[in-house]
C-alpha cells in the first residue's frame, strides 16, 4: 500500500510540475517599455486648421513624418516634418469664383518628454520650434467674365509646435500613435497665425541605448 500511494502522490507531484511549467512557457513576454530604443520614427496622416487664413483654405490635409532620438526613457530629441494642402473656391462679382489652393511645410525640432508609460501606452509632451513655407494660388474662372487670371503668393517664416500624443505600442518595435495634438503657431510677414494640428499614424522604434 505504501508504495502504491508514493507512486501516486509523485505521479500527481510531476503533473502538476508539468502543467506550471507549460503554463510559463506559453506566456507572452511582457512588451518592452516606451523608449527603450535608440530611434524613434513615425509616419502618418495629418491634418491643419488654419486660424485668420481667409481667403486661404482653412482646413489642410496631408503627412506627418518624424525622427526622434531616445536620450533616456524619458526624454528625446529630433524633428517633425508636416506637408499639408488643402483647396476651395470663394465666389466673387458676376457669378465668378477664385480657386484658391493651399500648401504648408512646416519643419520643427526639439524635445519630447513622456510624462506617463507602461509596458503598452505612453503619454508624451513636446515643445519644438522651426520654420514654414507658404504658397497660395488664386485663380478666377467658371464664370462669364473669367480670362484664366491666376496670382501666386508666398513666404517663409517661423513656425512652432506644443503639444502632447497618446501611443500604443503593439509589437516590440510597433506603436500606433492614437493621437498627436499641437498648438500650431507660425509666422508669416507681420502676420502670426494660431493654428491647431492632430495627427496619427504609426511609429516603428528600433535600435540600443
Amino acid at each position: 500500500m505504501f508504495p502504491r500511494n508514493l507512486i501516486l502522490a509523485a505521479t500527481v507531484l510531476c503533473l502538476t510540475f508539468s502543467a506550471s511549467y507549460a503554463q510559463k512557457a506559453v506566456e507572452p513576454a511582457p512588451l518592452p517599455r516606451a523608449g527603450s530604443d535608440l530611434f524613434e520614427v513615425s509616419l502618418g496622416f495629418n491634418y491643419i486648421y488654419l486660424g485668420d487664413a481667409y481667403p486661404e483654405t482653412r482646413n489642410l490635409y496631408g503627412v506627418d513624418a518624424s525622427l526622434f532620438v531616445n536620450a533616456t526613457s524619458w526624454l528625446a530629441v529630433g524633428g517633425d516634418f508636416m506637408a499639408n494642402f488643402g483647396s476651395h473656391s470663394v465666389p466673387v462679382f458676376f457669378g465668378n469664383t477664385v480657386d484658391v489652393d493651399s500648401q504648408r511645410y512646416i519643419y520643427v525640432f526639439g524635445p519630447r518628454v513622456t510624462i506617463w508609460q507602461n509596458q503598452q501606452f505612453r503619454i508624451f509632451a513636446e515643445a519644438l520650434a522651426g520654420g514654414v513655407h507658404a504658397e497660395a494660388d488664386f485663380s478666377l474662372n467658371r464664370g462669364p467674365f473669367s480670362n484664366g487670371a491666376s496670382l501666386s503668393a508666398s513666404d517663409d517664416g517661423f513656425a512652432t509646435a506644443i503639444g502632447a500624443g497618446f501611443d500604443w505600442r503593439l509589437t516590440n518595435h510597433l506603436s500606433w500613435r492614437i493621437l498627436q495634438a499641437d498648438y500650431l503657431g507660425t509666422g508669416l510677414g507681420s502676420d502670426w497665425q494660431n493654428n491647431f494640428r492632430a495627427s496619427t499614424g504609426i511609429v516603428y522604434s528600433f535600435g540600443h541605448r
